[in-house]
């Protein structure tokens, strides 16, 4: 069952998800037309770093959720025919990123009074649990991209737009995570260097 906490970092996951989506980051390059990416992952993977990997699964769940419900908040709009978008994989793809992430980022220490105790993730683990999850997202994309439109040209044109076009942005918004949740853990944790955290 999850906790209170849980579910507020779920809607924060939700809310920066969707922010995400909607903001674009354009990057001027010299000779070369500007390189643009949305922040989108930063959302699902911040709230896993910050939340814990049960509030990130949540906050992707809740997400898909509200856009195939109708309301358009994925790239290109919403509704339950989104399922039929290249591109829907990747957002599936996001649920077990987000577990992942927030199970690399935040790892148990021991159980006490029936609360997890973590230890303060140290940026090996959160470079490490960002990475992995990127991975699930893509991994999890190209697989859905295979099941829609098998070995055709199609696949690799879908594939560069969905996969390695945004990769180096990708690779810019997991910096600014690690960087993120570091500093918040700074601010947050107790001299001990442990703090307890929500039990998914």
């Amino acid at each position: 069952m999850p906790t209170p906490l849980t579910l507020v970092w779920a809607a924060i996951g939700v809310i920066l998800t969707t922010l995400g989506t909607l903001w674009q980051w354009a990057v001027p390059i010299p000779i070369l037309e500007t390189y643009r990416f949305s922040l989108q992952l930063g959302g699902v993977l911040l709230t896993a770093c910050l939340g814990g990997p049960w509030a990130g699964l949540y906050a992707q769940m809740g997400y898909v959720a509200l856009g195939l419900s109708g309301i358009p908040i994925f790239s290109y709009g919403g509704g339950w025919d989104y399922i039929q978008q290249p591109a829907f994989g990747y957002l599936l793809g996001f649920m077990p990123a987000a577990w992942v992430c927030g199970w690399l980022a935040c790892p148990p220490l021991q159980r006490f009074r029936h609360r997890s105790r973590h230890k303060r993730p140290r940026p090996p683990r959160l470079w490490a649990g960002c990475l992995l999850g990127l991975g699930v997202i893509h991994v999890v994309g190209m697989i859905g991209l295979v099941l829609q439109q098998g070995i055709s040209p199609a696949l690799w044109s879908y594939g560069w737009r969905y996969s390695l076009y945004p990769l180096p942005g990708h690779l810019l918004v997991v910096a600014l995570v690690v960087i993120l949740t570091v500093f918040y853990r700074r601010l947050t944790f107790h001299p001990s260097g442990e703090i307890t955290l929500p039990k998914g």
